[in-house]
């Protein structure tokens, strides 16, 4: 099983794009046809590899917010402690 990760493309340059991981920038492949710059793409080891829209981009933070706050639960917090931390993180990650 690959886990791709959300990113919003910020420029396309042939065979490449940059890309913007919520802050982190990098350049990755172009594996998919019709890429844009604004969209959100799909990227899995430094490959693009799929487009989503906003519905599937809101599902899959709910995903990654689950996931934090299970994992700040396995540190000891407390479950309304856990969500409240998994939010801040994501909102950290969305105004970047």
């Amino acid at each position: 099983m690959c886990w791709g990760v959300p990113a919003k493309i910020v420029k396309v340059e042939g065979l490449y794009a940059h890309v913007d991981f919520g802050g982190v920038k990098k350049q990755v492949l172009v594996g998919v046809e019709d890429i844009r710059e604004g969209e959100i793409a799909v990227v899995h080891a430094g490959l693009i590899i799929g487009k989503i829209d906003e519905k599937s981009l809101a599902e899959n933070l709910e995903f990654y917010r689950e996931v934090i706050a299970a994992n700040f639960m396995a540190e000891g917090l407390s479950s309304e402690e856990a969500r409240k931390r998994a939010e801040e993180e994501i909102k950290k990650i969305l105004q970047k």
